[in-house]
Protein backbone atom coordinates (compact mmCIF):
# COMPACT_ATOMS: atom_id res chain seq x y z
CA UNK A 1 0.00 0.00 0.00
CA UNK A 2 3.48 2.36 0.30
CA UNK A 3 2.15 3.72 -3.75
CA UNK A 4 -1.36 4.02 -2.58
CA UNK A 5 -3.07 7.63 -3.42
CA UNK A 6 -6.13 6.75 -2.14
CA UNK A 7 -7.62 4.81 -5.34
CA UNK A 8 -6.79 1.66 -4.20
CA UNK A 9 -8.55 2.15 -1.41
CA UNK A 10 -11.32 4.42 -2.13
CA UNK A 11 -10.35 6.93 0.59
CA UNK A 12 -10.72 4.15 3.42
CA UNK A 13 -8.46 2.76 5.64
CA UNK A 14 -5.88 0.24 4.06
CA UNK A 15 -7.32 -2.49 6.90
CA UNK A 16 -10.76 -1.83 5.88
CA UNK A 17 -9.50 -4.27 2.38
CA UNK A 18 -7.18 -6.78 4.05
CA UNK A 19 -8.84 -9.96 5.88
CA UNK A 20 -6.60 -12.13 8.28
CA UNK A 21 -7.15 -15.96 8.49
CA UNK A 22 -6.01 -17.67 11.52
CA UNK A 23 -6.32 -21.19 12.52
CA UNK A 24 -8.89 -22.28 15.06
CA UNK A 25 -6.75 -23.00 18.12
CA UNK A 26 -5.25 -19.75 18.02
CA UNK A 27 -8.03 -17.65 17.26
CA UNK A 28 -9.52 -16.35 20.53
CA UNK A 29 -5.68 -14.87 21.68
CA UNK A 30 -5.66 -12.99 17.96
CA UNK A 31 -9.25 -11.80 18.38
CA UNK A 32 -8.73 -10.57 21.91
CA UNK A 33 -6.05 -8.04 20.71
CA UNK A 34 -6.96 -4.91 19.80
CA UNK A 35 -4.49 -4.55 16.05
CA UNK A 36 -6.14 -7.13 14.99
CA UNK A 37 -9.78 -5.86 15.20
CA UNK A 38 -8.48 -2.91 12.85
CA UNK A 39 -9.33 -5.35 10.05
CA UNK A 40 -11.55 -6.05 7.64
CA UNK A 41 -14.97 -6.92 9.61
CA UNK A 42 -13.64 -6.21 12.59
CA UNK A 43 -12.35 -9.46 13.34
CA UNK A 44 -10.31 -11.92 12.63
CA UNK A 45 -11.35 -15.09 10.46
CA UNK A 46 -10.74 -18.42 11.55
CA UNK A 47 -10.11 -21.98 9.83
CA UNK A 48 -12.86 -24.09 8.99
CA UNK A 49 -13.25 -28.04 9.43
CA UNK A 50 -15.39 -29.88 6.60
CA UNK A 51 -16.10 -32.73 7.15
CA UNK A 52 -12.52 -34.31 8.73
CA UNK A 53 -10.72 -31.72 7.03
CA UNK A 54 -9.50 -28.19 8.31
CA UNK A 55 -8.69 -25.30 5.63
CA UNK A 56 -7.73 -21.88 5.91
CA UNK A 57 -8.42 -19.27 2.97
CA UNK A 58 -4.82 -18.24 1.34
CA UNK A 59 -7.00 -16.34 -1.31
CA UNK A 60 -10.48 -15.21 -1.92
CA UNK A 61 -10.83 -18.62 -4.31
CA UNK A 62 -8.51 -21.00 -2.63
CA UNK A 63 -7.85 -22.75 0.39
CA UNK A 64 -4.63 -24.90 1.92
CA UNK A 65 -5.69 -28.45 3.53
CA UNK A 66 -3.78 -27.55 7.24
CA UNK A 67 -4.61 -30.96 8.82
CA UNK A 68 -7.03 -33.81 8.41
CA UNK A 69 -8.24 -36.58 11.06
CA UNK A 70 -9.44 -38.68 8.21
CA UNK A 71 -9.69 -42.38 8.59
CA UNK A 72 -10.05 -43.65 5.23
CA UNK A 73 -8.15 -46.42 4.10
CA UNK A 74 -7.32 -44.28 0.93
CA UNK A 75 -7.98 -40.90 1.67
CA UNK A 76 -9.02 -38.44 -1.51
CA UNK A 77 -7.88 -35.20 -1.46
CA UNK A 78 -10.65 -32.89 -2.55
CA UNK A 79 -10.35 -30.53 -5.94
CA UNK A 80 -12.70 -27.94 -4.13
CA UNK A 81 -14.86 -27.40 -1.27
CA UNK A 82 -18.02 -24.82 -0.17
CA UNK A 83 -18.11 -23.14 2.84
CA UNK A 84 -20.16 -19.92 3.95
CA UNK A 85 -21.87 -19.97 0.19
CA UNK A 86 -18.51 -19.50 -1.40
CA UNK A 87 -16.40 -22.28 -3.07
CA UNK A 88 -13.28 -22.41 -3.15
CA UNK A 89 -10.36 -24.36 -4.98
CA UNK A 90 -7.51 -26.92 -2.49
CA UNK A 91 -4.47 -25.56 -3.90
CA UNK A 92 -2.34 -26.04 -0.71
CA UNK A 93 -1.35 -29.06 1.34
CA UNK A 94 0.21 -27.35 4.36
CA UNK A 95 2.71 -28.21 6.70
CA UNK A 96 2.46 -31.47 8.81
CA UNK A 97 -1.37 -32.02 7.25
CA UNK A 98 -1.02 -35.80 7.87
CA UNK A 99 0.33 -35.93 11.45
CA UNK A 100 -2.68 -36.71 12.75
CA UNK A 101 -4.61 -39.41 11.10
CA UNK A 102 -4.72 -43.05 12.66
CA UNK A 103 -2.81 -46.09 10.89
CA UNK A 104 -5.71 -47.06 8.52
CA UNK A 105 -5.10 -44.43 6.41
CA UNK A 106 -2.58 -46.54 3.88
CA UNK A 107 -3.05 -44.44 1.00
CA UNK A 108 -3.85 -40.60 -0.30
CA UNK A 109 -4.78 -39.64 -3.84
CA UNK A 110 -3.83 -35.86 -4.89
CA UNK A 111 -5.50 -34.86 -7.83
CA UNK A 112 -4.82 -32.14 -9.86
CA UNK A 113 -4.45 -28.10 -9.44
CA UNK A 114 -1.78 -28.57 -6.10
CA UNK A 115 0.82 -26.06 -6.07
CA UNK A 116 2.06 -26.51 -2.59
CA UNK A 117 3.40 -29.33 -0.47
CA UNK A 118 3.99 -28.39 3.11
CA UNK A 119 7.23 -29.81 5.43
CA UNK A 120 6.69 -33.30 6.59
CA UNK A 121 3.43 -33.06 4.93
CA UNK A 122 2.41 -37.01 4.52
CA UNK A 123 4.67 -37.96 7.60
CA UNK A 124 2.59 -39.39 10.73
CA UNK A 125 4.91 -39.24 13.11
CA UNK A 126 6.92 -35.74 12.77
CA UNK A 127 9.27 -36.49 15.39
CA UNK A 128 10.51 -39.56 13.80
CA UNK A 129 10.35 -38.21 10.07
CA UNK A 130 7.95 -41.48 9.72
CA UNK A 131 4.82 -42.41 8.31
CA UNK A 132 2.23 -45.10 8.19
CA UNK A 133 1.16 -44.01 4.76
CA UNK A 134 2.61 -46.06 2.11
CA UNK A 135 1.65 -44.56 -1.38
CA UNK A 136 0.82 -41.56 -2.44
CA UNK A 137 -1.00 -40.84 -5.82
CA UNK A 138 -0.13 -37.77 -7.72
CA UNK A 139 -2.60 -36.87 -10.55
CA UNK A 140 -1.01 -34.08 -11.97
CA UNK A 141 1.35 -34.51 -14.68
CA UNK A 142 3.06 -31.01 -14.47
CA UNK A 143 5.16 -30.62 -11.63
CA UNK A 144 7.14 -27.58 -10.46
CA UNK A 145 9.65 -26.98 -8.31
CA UNK A 146 8.04 -24.58 -6.04
CA UNK A 147 5.15 -27.84 -5.38
CA UNK A 148 7.04 -29.26 -2.63
CA UNK A 149 8.03 -26.66 0.37
CA UNK A 150 11.60 -27.95 0.77
CA UNK A 151 12.82 -27.16 -3.03
CA UNK A 152 10.97 -24.00 -2.92
CA UNK A 153 12.81 -22.87 0.15
CA UNK A 154 15.77 -24.59 0.29
CA UNK A 155 14.88 -26.53 3.78
CA UNK A 156 17.84 -29.16 3.07
CA UNK A 157 20.07 -26.19 3.86
CA UNK A 158 19.00 -26.06 7.24
CA UNK A 159 20.51 -29.56 8.15
CA UNK A 160 16.43 -30.81 9.54
CA UNK A 161 14.59 -33.49 7.56
CA UNK A 162 12.06 -31.61 6.43
CA UNK A 163 10.70 -33.83 3.94
CA UNK A 164 7.18 -33.93 2.13
CA UNK A 165 7.64 -37.60 2.19
CA UNK A 166 8.69 -40.65 4.70
CA UNK A 167 10.97 -42.99 2.80
CA UNK A 168 9.40 -45.53 3.37
CA UNK A 169 6.30 -43.67 1.16
CA UNK A 170 5.70 -44.47 -2.99
CA UNK A 171 5.33 -41.55 -4.65
CA UNK A 172 2.99 -42.93 -8.21
CA UNK A 173 2.98 -40.35 -10.95
CA UNK A 174 2.00 -40.42 -14.48
CA UNK A 175 3.97 -42.39 -16.75
CA UNK A 176 4.24 -39.51 -19.12
CA UNK A 177 5.57 -37.58 -16.35
CA UNK A 178 7.66 -39.56 -13.97
CA UNK A 179 10.84 -37.93 -16.03
CA UNK A 180 9.53 -34.56 -14.93
CA UNK A 181 9.00 -34.94 -11.68
CA UNK A 182 12.48 -36.36 -11.00
CA UNK A 183 13.84 -33.45 -12.84
CA UNK A 184 11.69 -30.53 -10.57
CA UNK A 185 12.02 -32.59 -7.25
CA UNK A 186 15.75 -33.45 -7.63
CA UNK A 187 16.98 -31.98 -4.21
CA UNK A 188 20.05 -30.07 -4.45
CA UNK A 189 22.34 -28.87 -1.71
CA UNK A 190 24.78 -25.92 -2.66
CA UNK A 191 28.69 -27.16 -1.09
CA UNK A 192 30.23 -23.43 -0.39
CA UNK A 193 33.74 -25.01 0.31
CA UNK A 194 33.42 -26.68 -3.14
CA UNK A 195 31.26 -24.08 -4.44
CA UNK A 196 29.89 -27.18 -6.28
CA UNK A 197 25.95 -28.65 -6.12
CA UNK A 198 25.29 -32.29 -4.87
CA UNK A 199 22.42 -34.21 -4.06
CA UNK A 200 20.95 -33.46 -0.89
CA UNK A 201 20.69 -36.90 1.35
CA UNK A 202 16.78 -36.06 1.88
CA UNK A 203 16.41 -36.20 -1.65
CA UNK A 204 13.77 -38.84 -2.57
CA UNK A 205 13.04 -39.16 -6.35
CA UNK A 206 14.34 -42.59 -6.18
CA UNK A 207 10.34 -42.69 -4.48
CA UNK A 208 8.91 -42.14 -6.95
CA UNK A 209 7.34 -44.43 -9.76
CA UNK A 210 4.77 -45.02 -12.62
CA UNK A 211 4.12 -49.24 -12.27
CA UNK A 212 1.60 -49.97 -9.58
CA UNK A 213 1.63 -52.92 -8.01
CA UNK A 214 -1.58 -54.93 -6.66
CA UNK A 215 -3.40 -56.80 -9.22
CA UNK A 216 -3.16 -60.47 -8.82
CA UNK A 217 -4.62 -63.21 -10.95
CA UNK A 218 -4.25 -66.75 -10.72
CA UNK A 219 -7.41 -68.19 -12.22
CA UNK A 220 -7.85 -66.05 -15.28
CA UNK A 221 -10.36 -63.40 -14.02
CA UNK A 222 -10.48 -60.67 -11.43
CA UNK A 223 -12.18 -57.44 -10.13
CA UNK A 224 -11.08 -53.97 -9.94
CA UNK A 225 -11.96 -50.79 -8.64
CA UNK A 226 -9.71 -47.16 -8.42
CA UNK A 227 -9.77 -43.86 -7.26
CA UNK A 228 -8.39 -42.56 -9.79
CA UNK A 229 -8.18 -43.71 -13.97
CA UNK A 230 -5.86 -46.37 -14.53
CA UNK A 231 -4.47 -48.38 -17.72
CA UNK A 232 -4.15 -51.79 -17.11
CA UNK A 233 -2.79 -52.28 -20.55
CA UNK A 234 0.90 -50.75 -19.79
CA UNK A 235 2.18 -53.87 -18.68
CA UNK A 236 1.42 -55.64 -22.12
CA UNK A 237 2.64 -52.72 -24.15
CA UNK A 238 5.89 -52.63 -22.45
CA UNK A 239 6.46 -56.37 -21.94
CA UNK A 240 4.18 -58.51 -24.74
CA UNK A 241 2.73 -60.32 -22.67
CA UNK A 242 -0.84 -60.66 -20.26
CA UNK A 243 -3.23 -58.73 -22.66
CA UNK A 244 -6.14 -57.63 -20.04
CA UNK A 245 -9.83 -56.62 -20.63
CA UNK A 246 -11.82 -55.04 -18.31
CA UNK A 247 -16.00 -55.90 -18.79
CA UNK A 248 -18.62 -54.38 -17.29
CA UNK A 249 -22.00 -54.69 -19.28
CA UNK A 250 -25.08 -57.05 -19.40
CA UNK A 251 -26.04 -56.64 -23.32
CA UNK A 252 -28.64 -59.15 -23.01
CA UNK A 253 -31.06 -61.23 -20.88
CA UNK A 254 -30.16 -64.48 -19.72
CA UNK A 255 -29.86 -67.09 -22.38
CA UNK A 256 -28.43 -70.37 -22.96
CA UNK A 257 -24.23 -70.77 -24.10
CA UNK A 258 -20.93 -72.16 -23.58
CA UNK A 259 -18.03 -70.63 -21.89
CA UNK A 260 -14.69 -71.35 -20.61
CA UNK A 261 -16.10 -74.31 -17.82
CA UNK A 262 -18.97 -75.91 -20.04
CA UNK A 263 -22.40 -74.93 -21.33
CA UNK A 264 -24.81 -73.45 -18.74
CA UNK A 265 -28.86 -73.21 -19.65
CA UNK A 266 -28.50 -69.23 -18.08
CA UNK A 267 -25.88 -67.37 -19.77
CA UNK A 268 -24.84 -63.55 -19.04
CA UNK A 269 -23.38 -61.81 -22.27
CA UNK A 270 -20.84 -59.12 -21.45
CA UNK A 271 -19.00 -56.03 -23.14
CA UNK A 272 -15.49 -54.21 -22.44
CA UNK A 273 -15.73 -51.06 -20.61
CA UNK A 274 -15.12 -49.14 -23.85
CA UNK A 275 -18.19 -50.24 -25.41
CA UNK A 276 -20.12 -48.42 -22.40
CA UNK A 277 -18.98 -44.95 -21.68
CA UNK A 278 -15.17 -45.62 -21.17
CA UNK A 279 -12.08 -44.28 -23.14
CA UNK A 280 -12.79 -45.82 -26.82
CA UNK A 281 -9.54 -46.81 -27.70
CA UNK A 282 -8.47 -49.30 -24.87
CA UNK A 283 -10.58 -52.34 -23.43
CA UNK A 284 -7.99 -52.56 -20.55
CA UNK A 285 -8.52 -48.32 -19.34
CA UNK A 286 -11.00 -48.11 -16.60
CA UNK A 287 -12.39 -45.02 -15.42
CA UNK A 288 -12.22 -44.13 -11.72
CA UNK A 289 -14.45 -45.10 -9.28
CA UNK A 290 -15.74 -48.07 -12.20
CA UNK A 291 -16.01 -51.71 -10.91
CA UNK A 292 -14.87 -53.82 -13.43
CA UNK A 293 -14.59 -57.71 -14.52
CA UNK A 294 -11.33 -58.65 -15.37
CA UNK A 295 -10.13 -60.94 -17.82
CA UNK A 296 -6.45 -61.95 -18.67
CA UNK A 297 -7.28 -62.83 -22.96
CA UNK A 298 -3.72 -64.40 -23.30
CA UNK A 299 -3.32 -66.63 -20.04
CA UNK A 300 -4.27 -67.88 -17.14
CA UNK A 301 -2.99 -66.04 -14.68
CA UNK A 302 -0.72 -62.59 -14.51
CA UNK A 303 2.52 -62.42 -13.87
CA UNK A 304 4.61 -61.58 -10.35
CA UNK A 305 5.75 -58.16 -11.68
CA UNK A 306 2.35 -57.59 -13.40
CA UNK A 307 1.65 -53.79 -12.74
CA UNK A 308 -0.94 -50.88 -13.90
CA UNK A 309 -0.32 -47.16 -13.97
CA UNK A 310 -2.47 -43.89 -13.86
CA UNK A 311 -4.40 -43.43 -16.67
CA UNK A 312 -3.28 -40.57 -19.02
CA UNK A 313 -6.93 -39.61 -20.43
CA UNK A 314 -8.52 -38.21 -16.81
CA UNK A 315 -9.06 -34.64 -18.78
CA UNK A 316 -12.51 -36.40 -19.76
CA UNK A 317 -15.24 -37.99 -17.09
CA UNK A 318 -16.65 -40.83 -18.01
CA UNK A 319 -20.08 -42.03 -17.50
CA UNK A 320 -19.80 -45.72 -17.75
CA UNK A 321 -23.60 -47.10 -18.74
CA UNK A 322 -24.98 -50.64 -18.35
CA UNK A 323 -22.50 -51.50 -15.89
CA UNK A 324 -23.55 -54.79 -13.70
CA UNK A 325 -20.31 -54.81 -11.74
CA UNK A 326 -20.26 -52.41 -8.91
CA UNK A 327 -16.38 -51.39 -7.22
CA UNK A 328 -15.95 -50.88 -4.07
CA UNK A 329 -13.11 -47.68 -3.00
CA UNK A 330 -11.72 -45.52 -0.31
CA UNK A 331 -12.86 -48.25 2.26
CA UNK A 332 -13.66 -51.74 2.34
CA UNK A 333 -17.17 -51.99 2.64
CA UNK A 334 -20.98 -53.87 3.65
CA UNK A 335 -22.20 -55.54 0.45
CA UNK A 336 -25.78 -56.59 1.11
CA UNK A 337 -26.88 -59.65 -0.16
CA UNK A 338 -29.93 -61.61 0.43
CA UNK A 339 -31.73 -64.97 -1.25
CA UNK A 340 -34.18 -62.15 -3.02
CA UNK A 341 -31.55 -59.85 -3.58
CA UNK A 342 -28.22 -62.08 -4.02
CA UNK A 343 -24.61 -60.86 -5.17
CA UNK A 344 -21.97 -62.82 -7.48
CA UNK A 345 -18.68 -62.57 -5.77
CA UNK A 346 -14.89 -63.50 -7.84
CA UNK A 347 -13.30 -66.85 -5.58
CA UNK A 348 -10.69 -68.75 -7.44
CA UNK A 349 -12.09 -67.62 -11.35
CA UNK A 350 -15.91 -68.76 -10.28
CA UNK A 351 -18.25 -66.48 -9.08
CA UNK A 352 -20.77 -67.32 -6.72
CA UNK A 353 -23.83 -66.28 -5.56
CA UNK A 354 -23.17 -65.11 -2.06
CA UNK A 355 -27.23 -64.65 -0.36
CA UNK A 356 -26.23 -63.38 2.97
CA UNK A 357 -24.03 -59.93 3.88
CA UNK A 358 -20.35 -59.46 3.11
CA UNK A 359 -18.62 -57.26 5.95
CA UNK A 360 -16.03 -56.24 5.02
CA UNK A 361 -15.71 -56.54 1.44
CA UNK A 362 -12.76 -55.86 0.48
CA UNK A 363 -11.60 -52.53 -0.99
CA UNK A 364 -10.26 -52.05 -4.93
CA UNK A 365 -12.61 -54.45 -5.89
CA UNK A 366 -15.66 -55.67 -7.41
CA UNK A 367 -18.94 -57.70 -7.15
CA UNK A 368 -21.58 -58.49 -10.02
CA UNK A 369 -25.65 -57.86 -9.36
CA UNK A 370 -27.61 -59.60 -12.27
CA UNK A 371 -30.73 -60.04 -12.66
CA UNK A 372 -33.28 -62.31 -13.69
CA UNK A 373 -31.59 -65.64 -12.49
CA UNK A 374 -33.40 -68.17 -11.38
CA UNK A 375 -32.89 -69.14 -7.73
CA UNK A 376 -30.10 -71.92 -7.55
CA UNK A 377 -29.35 -71.53 -11.34
CA UNK A 378 -25.95 -72.37 -12.87
CA UNK A 379 -25.01 -69.12 -14.14
CA UNK A 380 -22.35 -68.37 -16.99
CA UNK A 381 -20.86 -64.80 -18.00
CA UNK A 382 -19.39 -64.74 -21.62
CA UNK A 383 -17.37 -62.01 -22.58
CA UNK A 384 -16.94 -59.90 -26.51
CA UNK A 385 -14.42 -57.61 -27.43
CA UNK A 386 -13.15 -57.34 -30.49
CA UNK A 387 -14.26 -60.64 -31.89
CA UNK A 388 -13.30 -62.02 -28.71
CA UNK A 389 -15.86 -63.89 -27.08
CA UNK A 390 -15.22 -66.16 -23.94
CA UNK A 391 -17.06 -67.04 -20.94
CA UNK A 392 -17.21 -67.80 -16.97
CA UNK A 393 -19.27 -70.56 -14.79
CA UNK A 394 -20.64 -68.88 -11.87
CA UNK A 395 -22.61 -71.27 -9.44
CA UNK A 396 -23.69 -70.96 -6.20
CA UNK A 397 -21.62 -71.47 -3.50
CA UNK A 398 -23.43 -74.55 -2.35
CA UNK A 399 -22.63 -75.92 -5.74
CA UNK A 400 -19.05 -75.23 -6.02
CA UNK A 401 -18.23 -76.48 -2.29
CA UNK A 402 -20.13 -80.19 -3.29
CA UNK A 403 -18.32 -83.05 -4.34
CA UNK A 404 -20.09 -83.37 -7.65
CA UNK A 405 -18.34 -83.82 -10.92
CA UNK A 406 -19.52 -82.20 -14.26
CA UNK A 407 -18.20 -82.87 -17.55
CA UNK A 408 -17.05 -80.11 -19.85
CA UNK A 409 -20.59 -79.32 -21.83
CA UNK A 410 -21.80 -79.05 -17.95
CA UNK A 411 -23.17 -81.79 -17.60
CA UNK A 412 -23.14 -84.08 -13.86
CA UNK A 413 -21.12 -87.22 -14.22
CA UNK A 414 -21.94 -89.48 -11.02
CA UNK A 415 -18.46 -91.97 -11.40
CA UNK A 416 -15.80 -89.55 -13.49
CA UNK A 417 -12.92 -92.04 -15.07
CA UNK A 418 -10.22 -90.85 -17.23
CA UNK A 419 -10.39 -87.20 -18.77
CA UNK A 420 -11.13 -83.72 -17.74
CA UNK A 421 -13.74 -82.88 -15.46
CA UNK A 422 -15.09 -79.17 -13.57
CA UNK A 423 -14.88 -79.99 -9.63
CA UNK A 424 -15.42 -77.24 -6.94
CA UNK A 425 -15.47 -74.82 -9.69
CA UNK A 426 -12.03 -75.67 -11.24
CA UNK A 427 -10.93 -77.94 -14.18
CA UNK A 428 -9.36 -81.13 -12.72
CA UNK A 429 -7.36 -83.93 -14.68
CA UNK A 430 -8.32 -87.86 -13.51
CA UNK A 431 -5.95 -90.34 -15.14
Amino acid sequence: MSFDDGHQTNGKNMFDNISVHVRKEYYDQYNAQDFYKKFKGGIVQKSFLEGTEEYIPVSEIAVDLLKTTTTDHTFVLPTSITHGGKTYSVNLIGDYAFQNVTDAVKEVVVKKDIEYIGAKAFKTNITANTSTIQNVFILDANPTKEMLSTTRFDLDDTGENYNEFATTTKIYVKKSALNAYQDKWNKQVYNAATRTYGLSQFNFTNQLEYKIPGVTINTKYGTFAREFDTDLGVYKAEKGNTDVAAFVGKTSAVTPGVGDYGTSAYHVRMTSVDENGGYNSSYSYVPANTGVLLKVLDKDATPADFYYAIGEHDATTYTVANNIMHGIVVNPANVPASVADPVYVMQNGIFKKATTSINPFSIHKAYAKIDGVPSGAKLMFVFSDDNISTGITAIDTKKADDNVYYNLNGQRVTNPQHGVFIHGGRKVIIK
